[in-house]
């Protein structure tokens, strides 16, 4: 009688620990698909695209997406490259 009662409990056990297993599987999530800062119309790319650095953060970005100074340099968006132009100290410390 006793020998029934330990098997039934095992039964059990195995059953709560294979539910268990089952309910705890969580998908990670997916990642998201990368947007464009900007949007000009232009086609996307494939295959390796060659990487700036923004001349006032140092954010890296493709260089079809930075926004260009009058001298060339990139930045990551208009008001980075406002405020690195309008800054004569930080002008001269990078993106040289």
């Amino acid at each position: 009688m006793l020998l029934k009662w330990i098997a039934l409990m095992l039964l059990a056990a195995a059953a709560w620990w294979l539910l268990r297993g089952r309910a705890g599987t969580v998908q990670p999530p997916r990642p998201a698909t990368p947007r464009p800062l900007k949007s000009d119309g232009r086609t996307k790319r494939s295959g390796p695209q060659t990487m700036v650095a923004c001349c006032y953060c140092d954010l890296h970005l493709p260089l079809d997406e930075a926004f260009m100074s009058p001298h060339g340099r990139p930045y990551c968006s208009e008001a980075h490259r406002i405020a690195h132009l309008a800054d004569p100290a930080r002008r001269g410390s990078q993106g040289s």
